[in-house]
């Protein structure tokens, strides 16, 4: 199994807020993907140096639905899934930037909203299950505390 928070080129580990989301199509009109606009209130590692607090940033997730100009909808990848951001949710995101178009792509969430750390990805619930899980279940002030001792920026 992976670390929990894997090393992967340009990652930011941040805390964010999900505020907004848009679909758009892509340039080639035949892909469609979602812009998730999430609102930081912490960062501990920003190899890009694109994420501060109070910052808004832009993550982008294949799928969504749109409608054309001549009115036809276009959906791809809109099936529910067991895990996933949700507006007004806040999460421990560990992302790569990309900064050919100044965007996130998530590797790995966990959600924050209720003050306690929860998997948001059946890895991470795997993980828990078979007790290898150290960040599941710590109060948001315990895991800011320990993310800032491992990565001091």
């Amino acid at each position: 199994m992976p670390p929990e928070i894997r090393d992967i080129p340009s990652r930011a580990i941040l805390i964010a807020t999900f505020t907004a989301h848009e679909s758009r199509l892509t340039a080639s009109g035949v892909g469609v993907y979602t812009e998730i606009t999430f609102h930081v209130s912490e960062v501990f590692e920003d190899v890009s140096g694109h994420s501060e607090p109070g910052s808004d940033i832009t993550v982008l997730v294949p799928g969504g639905s749109v409608k054309t100009a001549s009115g036809q909808v276009i959906s791809f990848r809109t099936q529910a899934r067991p895990y996933f951001v949700e507006p007004g949710k806040t999460y421990l995101l560990v992302m790569q930037y990309r900064p050919e178009g100044d965007y996130y792509v998530e590797a790995t969430t966990w959600d924050l909203s209720d003050g306690v750390v929860r998997a948001n990805e059946a890895i991470e619930v795997r993980r828990q299950q078979k007790g290898g899980a150290t960040l599941i279940g710590l109060t948001r002030d315990q895991l800011t505390r320990l993310l800032r001792a491992r990565f001091a920026r």
